[in-house]
């Protein structure tokens, strides 16, 4: 879209110049670090008295944009061009972000609506959201004749948001406190809970089983086993 094309610098090796383009170059850093304070919701946070971290992202943007406009050429790319495919990476978690806290809200407003608990609704839409692309990326992996590393991605992917998503919206969360953030622990995240070590026994034992062979016997079970997580989610939620 072209909002996002006017924050999100881009770098592209395989057209001419690393895809340079100075005009963009320059309209993305100037909005860069007013978009990062509002997708934050930083950008009326008041570091002192009086004092708001808005307008100083805004004048960080604005020297940004003059030290590109004036150091950079517009038919040459910079040496430095890597820094900003570095910061279309860092606009684009911004991005992400915006994006994940607006469909959030879409859920807690169907969750209200229906009169259904949140717990439910992330357990189904939005664990279906974030794992429908890992589930077509490790699928085309596993055909291109690496089932390895597609079966591997299946455990490293989810390993990898429990750890650094937990932990960065926990400490976060601990921050914005300044204590401990107390959590709770409502029946169906409990049931989820326990699927998930359900799952990752009969994966052990199975393949052990199976001489370290992960046959359609393991995916004809692992499939059945999530039917009945929903069928048991739903029994829970309507009882």
């Amino acid at each position: 879209s072209v909002a996002v094309a006017l924050t999100s610098p881009t770098v592209d090796p395989e057209k001419p110049h690393g895809g340079w383009n100075k005009h963009l170059a320059v309209v993305a850093v100037l909005l860069f670090p007013v978009f990062a304070a509002l997708a934050f919701d930083a950008f009326f946070h008041e570091i002192e008295e009086d004092v708001f971290l808005g307008p100083i992202m805004a004048g960080v943007g604005v020297l940004l944009a003059f030290v590109v406009a004036i150091f950079t050429d517009t038919h040459r790319a910079p040496r430095g061009q890597t820094v900003f495919a570095f910061l279309g990476f860092a606009m684009s978690i911004c991005w992400i972000y915006l994006l994940a806290n607006e469909v959030v809200n879409i859920v807690v407003a169907y969750a209200v609506a229906l009169k259904i608990t949140g717990a439910l609704l992330g357990l189904i839409l939005i664990a279906a959201g974030n794992s429908v692309c890992d589930l077509i990326a490790n699928f085309f992996v596993a055909r291109r004749g690496k089932a390895l590393t597609g079966f591997s991605a299946s455990f490293g992917s989810p390993l990898l948001n429990m750890l650094i998503g937990v932990g960065i919206a926990a400490t976060a969360a601990i921050i914005q406190k300044g204590g401990d953030y107390p959590l709770s622990f409502p029946p169906l995240l409990r049931l989820g809970s326990g699927f998930l070590f359900a799952s990752l026994v009969l994966s052990l034992v199975l393949v052990y089983v199976r001489r370290w062979r992960a046959g359609k016997l393991l995916g004809v079970c692992l499939f059945i086993l999530y039917l009945a997580f929903l069928i048991t989610a739903f029994c829970l939620e309507f009882a």
